[in-house]
């Protein structure tokens, strides 16, 4: 079937892609991760062994509670959250959020005090029912994984502001926790169970993203689920 001239001249044009975006993201992902891989290794191998006992256990919560809360030092973009930059630079964060939007508190709350316990104290378990501190590694690499890509999709979401791209990353985010909590269950019920709890979380807000790229649009349009060039660039901390 032939469509008319004069229906091809009413559709907009796709705006371009912005085609250097992915490409960053992923490096970046794979700085960070094998970075943090790194260090751990060393942690294990080295560090960790050769503390007494007793304290072998709380010193590793908090290495994967620090990863939980600080994996962002290790990027190589800029992760900072909206409310730690001057508000006037954020008009493209003003977005409709969905009436059920729980309310800002709850957030720091549930990534604090559920969400990074539960993280530290699964890779805990699995350290304990693992042959060795380095063995261990083997499982906890998928929450390092999860960690990684969860601080790509900050970048995405709270810094370039790009609603779509934001709603289609959240599914990486969601996916790769998914895939820790299973192999977490391989070594520790335990372990699996803590890390599953934590994605029961995640898929809210999951569901929060997708509603709020739902409810936000711009002459009728919403934003699309790739990224385009419309004066945000994806940037590497060190480029201008």
């Amino acid at each position: 079937m032939e469509l008319s001239a004069s229906y091809l001249d009413g559709l907009a044009p796709p705006p371009p892609l912005e085609l250097t975006s992915f490409p960053k993201h992923a490096i970046s992902l794979a700085f960070e991760y094998t970075v943090i891989l790194g260090l751990l290794r060393l942690a294990f191998t080295y560090v960790v062994p050769s503390i007494p006992t007793c304290i072998q256990k709380p010193v590793t919560f908090l290495i994967y509670a620090s990863l939980s809360l600080k994996s962002r030092t290790f990027s190589l973009m800029n992760n900072s959250r909206p409310e730690k930059r001057d508000k006037g630079q954020l008009g493209w964060y003003d977005r409709t959020m969905p009436k059920w939007t729980p309310p800002g508190i709850f957030f720091p709350i549930m990534w604090v005090l559920i969400i990074t316990p539960l993280r530290a104290l699964s890779s805990t378990f699995v350290h304990s029912s693992a042959a060795s501190p380095v063995t261990a590694l083997a499982t906890t690499k998928w929450l390092i994984l999860h960690l990684a890509i969860g601080d790509v999709w900050n970048t995405i979401n709270n810094v370039e502001g790009r609603l779509g791209v934001s709603a289609l990353t959240v599914l990486l985010v969601l996916g790769s926790a998914l895939n820790a909590s299973c192999n977490y269950l391989a070594v520790s019920k335990t372990a699996g169970y803590m890390l599953t709890g934590t994605c029961a979380w995640l898929f809210i807000a999951t569901n929060l993203i997708w509603n709020t790229w739902w409810i936000n649009t711009r002459d009728g349009k919403r934003d699309i689920l790739l990224p385009k060039k419309d004066g945000r660039r994806t940037r590497f901390i060190f480029e201008k």
